[in-house]
């Protein structure tokens, strides 16, 4: 299939429920658990599946992929079989130098999840996460291979949102993603507890559109929060329509088409009607 009328540029598989960590708002983990993981031979069925249906990146999610026993055999599998790129996201807490190695040798691209500052990211996470994760950042910087930092926001520290940027921009991460939190698993269970009011979303989006503004060109800031577009929308009327169609992750397509596309639906069906007349 042609990579340029691919239907997808990536699909992601939650390889596992299994973690090292233990995040207030984990929405995957075998307390809520209804479905078996794959074996190997069924999940080099889905690559194979993955590879014919056009996607250029296979991504690997979790729980904590780097716990999983098999997943270099599925990984090599996945880039000899079929030339497919991948992505991995980690916590950095399972982290080894044979792990290092292995993501280096097969050129995995790797997001890091860190959740704040030091003290609130080990809060949400675990204790001793953070210098976890920044000796992952720090070595997947020093090869190439560090794809994107990545936020969930809560109220403990939807107040430090630059501290992720920062790092972005000092280890040279293509990429930050913020997610809003997601009243799903454990996050569900406490959500009076962990959810930000709306003024703190408020003045945090605020605060992202300024830190998009400063990175421009250098670190790409991905947000996947629907509510986040009032906030460009307001601030920047005249290219908002370019930035949703072609720099917005956040946004919800399904059940219709974006305006863009809306639009040449529109133009074309009028050139249907007086080519008819």
């Amino acid at each position: 299939m042609n990579p340029t009328t691919t239907p997808l540029f990536m699909v992601v598989w939650r390889c596992t429920r299994n973690c090292v960590g233990s995040c207030t708002y984990c929405s995957y983990i075998k307390d809520y658990a209804k479905d078996q993981e794959l074996s190997t031979e069924q999940a080099k069925h889905m690559v194979d599946e993955i590879a014919d249906f056009g996607s250029q990146w296979f991504g690997i999610s979790g729980g904590e992929p780097l716990v999983r026993p098999d997943i270099w055999e599925i990984i090599e599998y996945a880039e000899k079989e079929h030339g497919l790129n991948v992505s991995l996201i980690t916590s950095g807490y399972a982290w080894d130098e044979e792990r290092f190695n292995k993501l280096t040798k097969y050129n995995v691209k790797t997001a890091i999840s860190i959740d704040g500052e030091r003290d609130m990211n080990d809060k949400i996470r675990r204790p001793g996460g953070y210098d976890k994760a920044m000796h992952a950042m720090q070595k997947l910087s020093s090869v190439g291979l560090l794809d994107c930092l990545v936020t969930t926001m809560t109220k403990h520290n939807i107040h430090q949102m630059p501290h992720t940027a920062a790092l972005a921009e000092q280890y040279h991460a293509r990429s930050v993603v913020y997610h809003n939190l997601v009243p799903v698993g454990r996050a569900g269970e406490h959500m009076e507890d962990i959810a930000p009011t709306p003024e703190q979303y408020e003045v945090a989006f605020n605060e992202i559109y300024e830190i998009q503004r400063k990175l421009y060109g250098k670190v790409k800031v991905n947000v996947y929060a629907p509510f986040y577009a009032r906030i460009v929308k307001q601030k920047n009327t005249a290219d908002f329509w370019d930035w949703f169609n072609e720099g917005y992750l956040g946004r919800c397509t399904i059940g219709g088409l974006d305006r863009r596309q809306t639009s040449r639906a529109y133009a074309q069906r009028g050139a249907n009607l007086q080519a008819a007349a």
